[in-house]
């Protein structure tokens, strides 16, 4: 009897390991399978319920906007005259004075500046090459957030194309006001002729200095730079108290003016209130 009893545990036992060792390599798989997502999320169970939550309905930030990169190119065929009015943000009013100046230090040269304290604002004008524009562009970049951006741009070559074309028929009336003063001197008018080849070198002159002043135009830019810096408290307003008392002094000689005007009618009143006893008594022995 112990004999069968002592088998029968024995069988026992050897069926419960058989089944530990099968079951063992499940159990490894499903953790293999879980761990890889346990180690992919550790700061999800690191953050808070609300924190989760608030990182869910968080909206998507856009992205950073690039530099400024304005290129004008190359164009042979036209004469362009370019101008920028930029409008920056700043947090160093100071920092981006000092960017300005040395980019038109850099660049070209400085046309004109403004500076407020009061109010934290910069107005800055430069010339520079047409080739650095874009350059200057991206160097400028550095003030801060670009909040307006305008472009201008005056095309100077139907101009060109006049001038060009009245210089070379004031050459050609110079050319036949000169050969006219060759002539016979009986037929020359000779005060007329020297005042109408003065007007043609004079019209010449102008045409070149016309052609200088539209090359000039389009091989430069003018760049317009206005830097806001951080809004400023407003300041205590600190009432003047003398303006209190003079208020005050006015409105009792206006008070005193007034009474003047009223005391023909207001001195009867206080004599009848004053003796208003005397009155009623008077009265009713008429009365009796």
């Amino acid at each position: 009897m112990h004999i069968k009893r002592t088998t029968a545990l024995l069988l026992l036992l050897f069926a419960a390991c058989k089944q530990n060792d099968t079951g063992a390599p499940s159990e490894s798989m499903e953790m293999r399978k879980v761990a890889p997502s346990l180690e992919e999320a550790p700061a999800a169970q690191d953050m808070s319920p609300g924190a989760q939550r608030a990182r869910e309905s968080e909206p998507a930030r856009p992205e950073a906007l690039p530099p400024l990169a304005f290129d004008p190119g190359i164009i042979s065929d036209r004469l362009l005259e370019y101008r920028l009015d930029l409008t920056y943000r700043t947090d160093d009013i100071l920092r981006a004075r000092q960017l300005l100046y040395d980019t038109a230090k850099k660049r070209g040269f400085l046309l004109q500046s403004y500076v407020s304290s009061e109010d934290a604002v910069i107005t800055t004008t430069m010339s520079v090459r047409v080739e650095e524009m874009h350059e200057t562009l991206k160097d400028l970049s550095a003030l801060g957030p670009l909040e307006s951006e305008t472009i201008s741009v005056q095309d100077h070559t139907e101009s060109e194309f006049i001038r060009a074309v009245r210089a070379k028929r004031e050459e050609l009336r110079m050319q036949r006001r000169s050969q006219a003063l060759t002539g016979p001197a009986a037929a020359q008018n000779w005060a007329q002729r020297e005042q109408a080849l003065a007007a043609s070198e004079d019209a010449a002159d102008e045409a070149t200095i016309e052609k200088w002043r539209i090359a000039d135009r389009v091989s430069r830019a003018t760049i317009a730079v206005t830097v806001r810096g951080p809004a400023a408290p407003d300041p205590v307003v600190v009432p003047s108290y003398r303006n209190a008392f003079v208020g005050a002094l006015n409105l009792l000689m206006q008070l005193l003016y007034i009474l003047v005007y009223a005391l023909p009618f207001i001195v009867p009143v206080l004599l009848i209130v004053w003796k208003r006893k005397s009155l009623f008594g008077w009265m009713r022995r008429n009365r009796d």
